[in-house]
């Protein structure tokens, strides 16, 4: 890597850089508000006589135009003039160590400035580079605005671009030191001290320094002066862990309950199958197997109580009634002695 000597920066000029999300979906989605943000500020510079310089450029790749690493930050900050101006504009969440190894080494002076919002959380990413900076020992100025065109920011962005820095009122803050507790809130608090200091505990930390947020990363030897120790934890292990669960429980149950869904099933199966059969014949129900199996016009036999037919001799050919002579032909004397029981006897034998 050759280092090489940036450009110093013209006078009355700044420059202006945003920092944004590791996550490249909330970058794309915050940009837009973003970029109206930067317009309005810019105008508000210009109209106090300055010129805007964009540290680092719009990326058309990923469609935002925002620091979205730590890596990139550095290579942003190796091209600037150390001396200059710069103005950190958040109008959005953003990850803090993302440049916080360049404002450690940028000796001119440096504003954040943020959105007052409660859709975009610029105030909140603002605050939280601040509280980095401020455990890094880096000097800045804030200010905020809901439009940067109220007096507030006007006169604070005045007295930064010409002393380099905010003045504040700070008249609500109290020294801590002159701060006198209720003797109970007092002897309440020394007896918790001197309990964690003898027995000691255990302080869980996930993820630590989790987005950046190197303010939120408490020194271990201020910790074990109180008692406190840490046990580092990981979001990440966490979730896994509840993964496996998860699975395991989807792999055993349906195991577990194999024995008792295999035989309802079944049973239901059957009982369904049962509902949706025809209702049963209860006169055929009482015929031989044999009987039953034979066609309908075959069950409708002759009444089996009149005397058997006689039988014919081997050499007697057996021929149908109707094949000797029609209905018509019979004579009137056969159809007296006999009549439709005749009729219905030469049917049956030729039914047989």
């Amino acid at each position: 890597m050759s280092a090489s000597t940036p450009t110093p920066l013209k006078p009355r000029h700044l420059y202006l850089l945003s920092n944004g999300d590791l996550r490249l979906s909330a970058n794309q989605k915050c940009w837009p508000e973003q970029a109206k943000m930067e317009a309005v500020l810019t105008k508000a510079l210009k109209a106090e006589g300055w010129t805007v310089q964009r540290a680092h450029g719009f990326d058309k790749v990923k469609q935002h135009g925002f620091i979205d690493s730590q890596k990139m930050g550095m290579e942003v900050f190796r091209r600037l003039d150390p001396s200059a101006p710069l103005i950190v504009a958040e109008c959005v969440w953003q990850y803090s160590h993302h440049l916080l190894a360049g404002l450690l080494t940028h000796r001119g002076p440096n504003l954040t400035v943020a959105n007052w919002s409660g859709t975009w959380p610029g105030l909140v990413g603002m605050l939280n580079l601040n509280g980095s900076m401020t455990k890094a020992g880096i000097r800045y100025s804030s200010l905020w605005s809901e439009d940067f065109t109220d007096s507030f920011f006007r006169d604070g962005l005045r007295q930064w671009l010409a002393e380099g820095t905010v003045t504040h009122d700070q008249s609500h803050v109290k020294d801590l030191r002159l701060l006198k507790l209720p003797l109970a809130d007092e002897q309440i608090g020394k007896r918790a001290a001197h309990e964690l200091k003898q027995q000691k505990a255990i302080l869980g930390v996930f993820d630590e320094g989790c987005m950046g947020m190197f303010n939120a990363i408490i020194p271990d030897e201020l910790l074990h002066a109180t008692g406190l120790f840490k046990e580092r934890l990981s979001q990440s292990t966490l979730f896994a862990a509840m993964l496996v669960r998860a699975r395991t429980r989807d792999v055993l149950l349906p195991i577990l309950l194999y024995p008792i869904t295999v035989p309802v099933i079944i049973a239901g199966v059957r009982g369904t199958s049962a509902l949706l059969q025809p209702a049963p014949d209860e006169a055929g129900a009482t015929l031989r197997p044999d009987e039953r199996a034979l066609p309908q016009r075959a069950q409708h036999r002759p009444n089996l109580a009149r005397p058997a037919p006689r039988r014919r001799a081997r050499s007697e050919p057996r021929r149908c009634a109707s094949e000797n002579r029609s209905a018509n032909e019979w004579s009137e004397s056969d159809r007296g002695r006999s009549g439709q029981r005749a009729e219905g006897r030469a049917r049956g034998a030729c039914g047989r």
